[in-house]
């Protein structure tokens, strides 16, 4: 998807999503199989127009501001997704309501000849969503004329989630997910998290201070993680 190109959601996290300014998918089905829904999350680039089809309606309008990064699953989505893996892909988008949320079904002969034949978001016989459709390729021409049938995006806008945002996001995710490891007692459980929690922060701020690990030059963020070199004891001690 180059700048320019128009994309379309079709989700159950409308609210969510809308509300922080992003999109968030697994990488891959349940199953383990390829999903082009998903891998459109990480073919999505900055200046791709979104539309959100939400509630058998098309309910707001987005930009990409930045390409996709990996990402745990969002602890906000709580019971919706629970299928889904916890690693995924998080996808900044900046998001505006539209003057009118019409529903496609009611303008299915307008719609329906330019939705793409493949991987289309919404059924073209029926107006609802597509089963397993999330992130769909689709024309300039459907794009345009989304704006017309809703009469254009509103002047508020919902900011894309900026990089505290995603560190927030992931170590929430993180430390919910450490709440829920039945093999540790109370006791562990507590101190696992207080040492976890802040970490991600901590993290952002190294790498937007230094760039890269001071001792081994590795500059790629994927293979690096902020920890303590030395016992926290050790550390309470030092006078």
């Amino acid at each position: 998807m180059s700048t320019g190109q128009a994309t379309a959601t079709s989700n159950q996290t409308f609210e969510q999503e809308r509300g922080e300014g992003y999109l968030w998918s697994p990488k891959r089905e349940a199953n383990g199989a390829r999903s082009q829904f998903y891998e459109n999350m990480r073919i999505a680039r900055a200046g791709d127009m979104v539309v959100s089809f939400a509630d058998t309606r098309i309910k707001a309008v987005g930009r990409v501001a930045n390409a996709a990064v990996n990402s745990r699953k969002p602890i906000a989505f709580g019971a919706r997704g629970a299928n889904w893996a916890d690693n995924g892909w998080l996808l900044p988008v900046s998001w505006t309501s539209l003057h009118r949320e019409p529903r496609p079904l009611h303008h299915l002969p307008e719609i329906a000849p330019l939705l793409p034949p493949k991987y289309s978001p919404i059924n073209s016989k029926t107006g609802f969503g597509n089963q397993k459709a999330y992130l769909a390729e689709i024309s300039e021409a459907l794009f345009l004329k989304v704006l017309e049938l809703t009469e254009g995006p509103l002047t508020e806008i919902t900011p894309a989630c900026d990089a505290d945002t995603v560190v927030r996001l992931t170590e929430d995710a993180e430390v919910q997910q450490l709440y829920q490891e039945l093999e540790l007692s109370d006791t562990e459980r507590a101190n696992v998290v207080a040492a976890r929690w802040g970490q991600g922060i901590f993290r952002a701020a190294i790498l937007a201070l230094d760039g890269a690990c001071v001792i081994t030059g590795v500059s790629d963020p994927r293979l690096l993680r902020a920890s303590h070199t030395k016992p926290m004891a050790a550390l309470q001690n030092c006078s």
